[in-house]
C-alpha cells in the first residue's frame, strides 16, 4: 500500500470466502471482535461472486514492514522477492 511519502508491504495471512454477516472478518483482531490488536494488520473485502451480493472474499494481511517513498519502490512489487 503506498501513501503520498510511504510504502507499506503487508504479507497476506489468510484468505477465505464468508457470508455477508460474517462481521467478526473485519474486526480489529480478525474473527476475536472485542480483543485489542498487538501488530498491524490489514483487512480487504470484495464481493464474491463478482457482483454478488452472496458472499464475501476477505484478504487478511500483517504489516511486515515500511519505507520511504524516497527510497524506491519495494522488491516485492518490482518482483524481486
Amino acid at each position: 500500500m503506498q501513501t503520498e511519502t510511504t510504502w507499506y508491504v503487508y504479507r497476506v495471512t489468510d484468505t477465505r470466502i464468508v457470508d455477508p454477516t460474517a462481521v467478526e472478518v473485519v474486526a480489529p483482531v480478525p474473527g476475536e471482535p472485542g480483543a485489542t490488536p498487538t501488530r498491524a494488520m490489514i483487512t480487504f473485502t470484495t464481493c464474491h461472486p463478482e457482483f454478488s451480493l452472496k458472499q464475501r472474499f476477505i484478504v487478511h494481511g500483517e504489516l511486515d514492514y515500511w519505507m520511504p517513498v524516497s527510497e524506491g519502490t519495494p522488491a516485492e512489487i518490482l518482483g524481486g522477492a
